[in-house]
């Protein structure tokens, strides 16, 4: 019979756990008087709030900082128009290829709501007219 100490550690204590093994075919056993180690998951939610906090912190007094705001926000600006300038070439190939573009698709729905709508009146008040003319 062979005796094997494991050591596990767990909020900063020492656990030992003898591990009898009765031969070189079977499985170790863990004695049971001694506490088990925690699980993975376990370990791993102590691990994250520990990192979690501090990092957070950290993070959030550097991008307060003026020396990560500015560039940052002359990155976007610069993005922005990068992407106004995008747009505006884009509009312009499928205008020069005869192809409505999306503000003139939105100019021509906007027409196409101001006709119903006039429609919608017209009807009411016809509706109106009929319902006079009959009684």
């Amino acid at each position: 019979m062979c005796e094997m100490t494991s050591v596990f550690r767990t909020n900063g204590a020492m656990m030992h756990c003898a591990l009898q093994q009765f031969s070189l075919t079977a499985r170790p056993v863990i004695a049971t008087s001694c506490p088990l180690p925690m699980n993975a998951w376990e370990t791993y939610k102590k691990w994250f709030y520990a990192w979690e906090e501090p990092t957070a912190r950290l993070l959030e007094t550097w991008l307060k900082s003026p020396l990560v705001l500015e560039p940052a926000g002359a990155w976007l600006s610069a993005v922005m128009k990068g992407k106004a300038a995008s747009e505006k070439a884009l509009a312009a190939a499928w205008g020069a290829a005869g192809l409505a573009t999306k503000r003139d698709q939105e100019r021509a729905l906007h027409a196409l709501n101001q006709i119903q709508s006039r429609l919608l009146d017209l009807e009411e008040e016809l509706a109106e007219l009929r319902a006079r003319t009959r009684s």
